[in-house]
């Protein structure tokens, strides 16, 4: 099996910071490096670089090194538009977390579905 080059410096010293999930855990690759985990890794960094979440890091490794950050969501903020019905009443249609329009007209209340979200 090839060894895969570690291209990080190897001292003890090296501070990591990582946003993931969950609380990273260290586990060693048939390689003879480490990988860390914590659900979702969004961004590591080591010292001031920012480097690849799948780097393969130094056996010296260890997790008193990391800095543990959970990352921040965005709130959710709906898509809201006002429509004009054929009797000239306006309806409000707005987006979901899912994805999904609704609308205020009674015929969305009834069916789910109407002809001004199919109009956007």
């Amino acid at each position: 099996m090839r060894r895969q080059n570690c291209s990080l410096p190897t001292h003890r010293n090296m501070q990591y910071k990582i946003w993931s999930t969950y609380p990273p855990t260290l586990s060693r690759t048939p390689n003879g490096y480490m990988k860390v985990y914590g659900g979702t890794v969004t961004k590591l960094i080591a010292g001031k670089m920012e480097i690849p979440t799948d780097t393969a890091l130094p056996m010296s490794t260890t997790l008193a090194q990391f800095e543990w950050q959970r990352p921040v969501s965005k709130p959710f903020q709906p898509h809201v538009r006002t429509v004009e019905g054929s009797k000239g009443k306006t309806y409000t249609i707005k987006s979901t977390p899912s994805g999904k329009w609704e609308c205020s007209c009674s015929g969305y209340t009834f069916r789910r579905t109407c002809k001004h979200i199919k109009g956007v």
